[in-house]
């Protein structure tokens, strides 16, 4: 019963004032928003920092997360309140699902990968920067087998 409202951005928009003013000015002509979140966190620069400027207190979030957010997440900084983690499985399933796809055979669950929802609680067991790091221990083993591989 959510309702979800979408403010289309550029890519070239990253880190400018566009992206800044378009959600201040959405936030401020919709009171009842009650999070603002993105795919991708880089989307969000400047974002935090225009939003406290203009005293809107919303808790942010991402599904695609980057070092800044996680840290940000970490410090509880400018609003960040939870952000997703993507492991390595994440381009392992790509790879997976692109041959499978070209080799014309079925698509199995077994290679469905879980998701890392980071909050202040765990974000000290997350290492910003370090590249993807495993959600599953052993996923590259797995993904060998499952190919006949290693």
């Amino acid at each position: 019963s959510c309702e979800v409202n979408e403010i289309q951005t550029a890519v070239e928009d990253i880190g400018k004032p566009a992206i800044s003013t378009a959600v201040v000015s959405y936030l401020r002509s919709h009171p009842d928003v009650n999070y603002v979140s993105t795919l991708f966190g880089p989307l969000l620069i400047g974002v935090p920092a225009a939003m406290k400027a203009a005293g809107l207190d919303i808790p942010i979030t991402a599904t695609a997360s980057g070092a800044i957010a996680l840290e940000d997440v970490k410090t509880g900084k400018e609003g960040w309140k939870a952000v997703q983690n993507f492991g390595i499985e994440w381009g392992l399933q790509g790879l997976n699902i692109a041959v499978r796809t070209m080799q014309n055979e079925p698509l199995g669950e077994e290679t469905l990968t879980p998701e890392v929802l980071v909050t202040e609680k765990n974000a000290a067991k997350i290492s910003p920067g370090s590249g993807n790091q495993p959600v599953i221990p052993d996923a590259v083993k797995q993904y060998e087998e499952i190919w006949g591989v290693g």
